[in-house]
């Protein structure tokens, strides 16, 4: 995911430039930085009907200023990351409506700080919560 950022954008990182002609520090449509541009603290693709055959395990480089996904009512398939355990700061999680399969990663009881966590209408999701 990190490496199709860079070479689509021709910058390895969404927030290290303002957008020409705006005030925006993010590239990218659903992607919210920190207010000193330096990271990507918010994701939101909610319903941009996004055909992902498998969630982007790299996120986690994010590490601690990441601290909302938001991607409900998408095409996406393929099992939950491990790798995103490490997403320190994560408080909100929205995967509901897609098509995602297997359990939760026991990894992920290491999510300390998340306190919203949707997975509604994945029919091939079946865990409890780690």
């Amino acid at each position: 995911a990190l490496s199709n950022w860079s070479s689509s954008t021709g910058t390895g990182d969404p927030c290290t430039a303002l957008v020409p002609g705006s005030s925006s520090l993010s590239y990218w449509t659903g992607v919210t930085c920190t207010t000193s541009g330096g990271a990507v603290e918010a994701i939101d693709l909610r319903g941009y009907n996004l055909n992902i055959s498998q969630l982007p395990s790299d996120w986690y480089l994010f590490g601690s200023s990441l601290v909302s996904i938001q991607m409900s009512q998408n095409y996406i398939a393929g099992s939950l990351p491990e790798a995103w355990s490490s997403l320190s700061m994560l408080t909100r999680l929205d995967l509901g409506y897609n098509d995602l399969r297997g359990t939760l990663p026991a990894a992920w009881s290491a999510l300390s700080q998340l306190r919203t966590l949707r997975l509604n209408n994945n029919v091939g999701l079946v865990s409890t919560i780690p």
